[in-house]
């Protein structure tokens, strides 16, 4: 076949919107062609000058794929883009743009962001930017950078370009280092107490948690296949990866900032993207999608609104198609899953209820039925070891707060503290009904079934569990609203994480920085632990669905706010649940007082991360309302904070009930009225208190001694 017809081919290739209707071109084309390799041969005519034994190989491997439709969604879409517009390109710089398999199969993997690629390769067409692109590629080929094509792309899409000089690489990461501090987690002794076989199997539960890392940083990360393989591909680019193993990504997570309509900003890390900012929708969408474009072909309510373990793409004719997670990340999912089964082989003599939930995961990780995963850990006993193998937390969605990321805890029971967890979960019910709020909003008296509360040591944490924004030292499961309302849900300490926080130097340095002088005796580690053991209790506080509309969730009436409204909803239930306690005879007032103390003084702490996370914009939220309220008075001029304790009481009583009340109403307009009031910007002073704080490490690197143990585990 000649030139003259191929190129009319690949013109339309390149003027198609995006994969999906290139794909149709190729179909229509079909009838011309008698397989697959004349539809390739089309696309090699055009390569000019290509060398012989490259056109070959070429040729070969698309002669792999199905049809002309899988031609265009692993490689034909973007080859031709290259081939039109590197005319005259030598056979050298074509064979570094698209002659290798890594190529090919990175294209493929990279499908569900092709429609974006696509479009801003046509931007830049439109601008007459294609040969920067092309300039800009041979430039990052020469850095060491094997995704170059992709890079440039995304570089014109996003409109950053990276500075890959080693030195001002080296600079960030030393300016980085400053931040952080690394924190070890032991590795219990009670591990050493286990079996052999119970060992064994944590090991390999272990290595096939780190399987998640990968996917779970494609999820939280737009183009994150792009920056996947930069960052651990490129060789000067090595000083950067803690960061971005810590971060999930290539953005940092402890400048983030509100904008002038509330939109929650991250700005990149890497020299030359630091004015670039994180898509709201991560992976999970097509970038740039909006919520309103989303609602126009998924509505509210419907079936696809309520999945939380699914990402979505662009289809045929351009609308939006479902991809299952265990389609989208099946090379990750399935040796994971081969090694949870062999995990579970060794647990089924002594601990069968376990062996049947690794199971269960295991066949997740295949069929994408995570709400049965959901539906065995809430109903797990874990009375030697315990876990979370199951995308459940999506604070990372911050388009809509509906998709699950992945994530994973391996624990180790501990049991010293159950008679006095037992005696605080036997106080749920009457605390509900002390709630301050109308009857309608409360737990019906019938189902006001204390949860589950047990302590872990937590052994091994991976993906969502061990990066991003917050770390969490406690959490209660599952998010899922049909499993929760059938089964309820569980709550687990991870005592030893927080011991490792409130117990250290820092956070006594950055207490005394917060609180006033008069003050400072009354911060304890008890008084967290205890406040810590509320806020997950309080979760449970109030109906989960709107009044009137028990189908209708709360989650999907108050959409992507509802993430901070729910954590502020537990601090201040908690701390309401306190001082009832006290009124019970169960607390002491002095007790009471530390966990007041220590509540602001970690609302201080939390904004030095950036207002973006949904618990540190909630503690925005709480500290302009206790001042408000006179709770809380803070020096406009130095911004130390004292606590009312007499004004604290009815302040948090206030705040709690008007917080369960919208949350049951569903009520999304004054939920977004009161933070704007109270949830942009933190009180006068508070920043210079931030200011003195910059001298104590930031953040923290968790790096578990299990880890060690793992032997042959993936990078």
């Amino acid at each position: 076949m000649s030139t003259v017809f191929a190129n009319p081919i690949l013109f339309q290739l390149v003027q198609a919107p995006g994969p999906v209707e290139a794909a149709g071109i190729f179909a229509d084309a079909a009838p011309q062609f008698e397989a697959a390799r004349e539809a390739a041969d089309v696309v090699l005519a055009a390569m000019e000058g290509v060398h012989p034994e490259d056109a070959l190989r070429f040729a070969e491997k698309v002669a792999g794929l199905k049809d002309a439709r899988d031609l265009v969604q692993a490689s034909g879409a973007l080859a031709g883009v290259s081939t039109f517009v590197g005319e005259g390109i030598s056979p050298k710089q074509w064979r570094d743009l698209t002659g290798t398999e890594t190529w090919l199969k990175r294209r493929a993997a990279l499908f569900h962001d092709f429609s974006a690629l696509v479009k801003g390769m046509k931007a830049n067409l439109g601008n007459g930017n294609a040969a920067a692109i092309v300039q800009r590629t041979t430039e990052l080929l020469a850095l060491g950078v094997p995704n170059a094509t992709a890079v440039a792309q995304v570089e014109a899409a996003m409109g950053f370009k990276l500075n890959l000089d080693p030195k001002a690489i080296q600079a960030k990461a030393d300016e980085l280092k400053k931040i952080f501090q690394e924190v070890i987690i032991r590795v219990p002794k009670a591990y050493y107490d286990l079996t052999g076989n119970e060992q064994r199997a944590l090991k390999l539960i272990g290595r096939a948690m780190r399987y998640l890392e990968v996917p779970h940083r494609r999820q939280v990360n737009p183009f994150g296949e792009v920056f996947e393989t930069l960052v651990m591909e490129t060789p000067v680019l090595e000083p950067l990866r803690p960061f971005y193993r810590r971060w999930a990504g290539p953005y940092d997570m402890t400048r983030s900032r509100l904008d002038e309509n509330g939109k929650k900003l991250y700005f990149g890390f890497l020299p030359g993207m630091e004015a670039a900012t994180r898509y709201a929708g991560g992976g999970m969408y097509p970038f740039n999608l909006t919520v309103d474009a989303f609602r126009e072909e998924i509505p509210e309510g419907s079936p696809l609104d309520k999945e939380m373990r699914l990402l979505f793409a662009m289809g045929e004719g351009g609308k939006l198609k479902a991809v299952p997670y265990s389609q989208a990340y099946a090379q990750w999912l399935e040796p994971a899953a081969q090694l949870l089964e062999e995990a579970a082989g060794l647990l089924k003599k002594t601990l069968p209820e376990m062996a049947d939930y690794l199971r269960t995961t295991a066949s997740a990780y295949r069929t994408n039925d995570f709400e049965s995963v959901d539906r065995a850990w809430v109903q797990l006993e874990a009375r030697v070891l315990d876990m979370d193998l199951a995308p459940v937390e999506q604070y990372a969605d911050k388009l809509r707060h509906a998709l699950a990321q992945f994530g994973a805890y391996v624990q180790i029971r501990d049991t010293s503290a159950d008679r006095e967890l037992s005696e605080l979960k036997n106080l749920f019910p009457e605390l509900e009904g002390r709630l301050p709020v109308a009857e309608p909003y409360k737990l019906p008296a019938d189902n006001r079934i204390p949860p589950p509360l047990s302590v872990v040591w937590t052994l091994f944490g991976t993906a969502d569990c061990n990066v991003g924004e917050i770390v969490a030292r406690a959490y209660n499961q599952p998010n899922h609203p049909e499993v929760r309302r059938e089964l309820g849900k569980r709550i687990v300490l991870m005592e030893n994480i927080g011991r490792v926080r409130d117990e250290s130097e820092e956070m006594t340095a950055l207490v005394r920085l917060a609180v006033h002088p008069d003050q400072h005796h009354l911060y304890s580690a008890r008084g967290v632990q205890h406040w810590v053991r509320l806020h997950e209790l309080a979760h449970g506080h109030g109906v989960e669905h709107v009044l009137g509309r028990p189908d209708f969730s709360s989650i999907q009436a108050l959409g992507k706010i509802f993430g901070s409204l729910e954590e502020l909803k537990a601090d201040f239930g908690g701390m309401h649940d306190a001082a009832e306690l006290v009124q019970m005879g169960h607390f002491s007032e002095r007790l009471l007082h530390e966990i007041y103390v220590g509540y602001v003084a970690r609302c201080f702490i939390s904004l030095r991360k950036g207002w973006a996370e949904d618990h540190v914009r909630g503690n925005i939220f709480a500290l302009n309302f206790l001042q408000q309220e006179g709770a809380v008075q803070i020096d406009p001029q130095s911004g130390v904070a004292r606590v009312d304790f007499e004004k604290m009481g009815p302040a948090v009583s206030k705040l709690a009930g008007l917080l369960i009340t919208i949350k049951g109403d569903g009520d999304r307009q004054k939920a977004e009225q009161l933070y704007a009031e109270y949830g942009t910007r933190p009180p006068q002073g508070v920043t210079n208190v931030l200011e003195k704080m910059k001298d104590v490490p930031l953040d923290s690197i968790f790096r578990y001694a299990f880890s060690d143990l793992l032997a042959d585990h993936p990078q």
